[in-house]
C-alpha cells in the first residue's frame, strides 16, 4: 500500500524553490505524484501529493530534513500524512 503525504509550501517567491524542494525529496526516495503551484503578487504557493512508499529514512526524519530546508528557503510548510 502506498503511503502518501499532502504537502503545502508557501512564502515569498524566489528562484530555485521548486528545484530545491524536488531535489531534497528525490534524495530520500520520495516521488511527487501530483503538484500545483501558483504565484500571486510575489507570494508563492505549492501544493503537492508525495508518494512516501520509497522513503529511505523514517517519516519523522524526512519531515525534520524538509523543515530544515524550508527554513533555509525562508518558507513555511504543512505536511499531512494520508
Amino acid at each position: 500500500m502506498k503511503r502518501k503525504a499532502h504537502i503545502t509550501i508557501s512564502g515569498h517567491d524566489h528562484v530555485g524553490i521548486i528545484a530545491n524542494i524536488s531535489k531534497e525529496m528525490a534524495k530520500y526516495g520520495v516521488n511527487i505524484v501530483d503538484v500545483s503551484q501558483t504565484v500571486l503578487s510575489e507570494h508563492f504557493t505549492m501544493v503537492l501529493v508525495a508518494d512516501l512508499s520509497g522513503l529511505t529514512i523514517s517519516v519523522d526524519e524526512f519531515s525534520q530534513r524538509m523543515e530544515s530546508l524550508i527554513d533555509q528557503l525562508n518558507l513555511s510548510m504543512r505536511m499531512k500524512l494520508q
